[in-house]
């Protein structure tokens, strides 16, 4: 009975460059652009502070990532909050009529 084929040390080579290509790729966007590099994960955190700070909510923003849990959102990304605390008061102050 003939063994299926096992991967060898070439196929990994070649699925490891495969893997590669999007990076290749971001950069020479990057370059082209004239714009500073920067990995494409950063990117995922940039994304998920612009919408934090456009008041998505976090809910929302674990799904877009991806995360498991919100409190893998949360704990990344709660340097962003100061600010919306700061407006959530103004807004119950506001609801308040004042007297808060």
């Amino acid at each position: 009975m003939e063994q299926p084929a096992r991967p060898g040390l070439h196929d990994a080579h070649r699925d490891r460059h495969r893997a590669g290509e999007p990076y290749r790729h971001f950069r020479a966007v990057c370059d082209a652009a004239g714009i500073r590099r920067v990995r494409l994960h950063d990117l995922r955190h940039t994304c998920a502070t612009i919408l934090l700070a456009q008041g998505v909510d976090t809910r929302t923003i674990m799904e877009i990532l991806g995360h498991s849990t919100i409190v893998l959102t949360m704990n990344t990304y709660a340097h962003v909050l100061p600010e919306h605390q700061a407006t959530a008061l103004d807004k119950l102050e506001k609801a308040l009529g004042g007297l808060a």
